[in-house]
């Protein structure tokens, strides 16, 4: 049967064994902590460069075309003037 000494002296062995381990998992819950903030500031910051960029949407599929404004509508006689395509030409209505 142990001593109370021994008893002693394996407790203390115990529990420096405990500190050392939660030591290691702290340490270890650091650094996957920094991991893991550091991945979410470069997603952001990609993100944000993109949004600003307009690298990330396609507006090709926009039902209004872009318009040029280039002064007044041509006219004559008080007439619109169709466009040289042949295509009907009203300065309200956005095609």
């Amino acid at each position: 049967m142990p001593s109370n000494k021994q008893r002693r002296q394996a407790a203390q062995r115990r529990l420096q064994r405990q500190l050392e381990r939660r030591a290691e998992l702290a340490r270890k819950r650091r650094r996957n902590v920094l991991i893991g903030v550091t991945a979410a500031a470069v997603v952001l910051v990609a993100g944000v460069v993109l949004l600003l960029t307009g690298i990330g949407g396609d507006d090709t599929g926009s039902t209004l075309p872009p318009m040029i404004c280039q002064g007044p509508a041509p006219r004559v006689n008080g007439q619109f003037v169709l466009p040289a395509g042949g295509q009907e030409f009203s300065p309200l209505v956005a095609r």
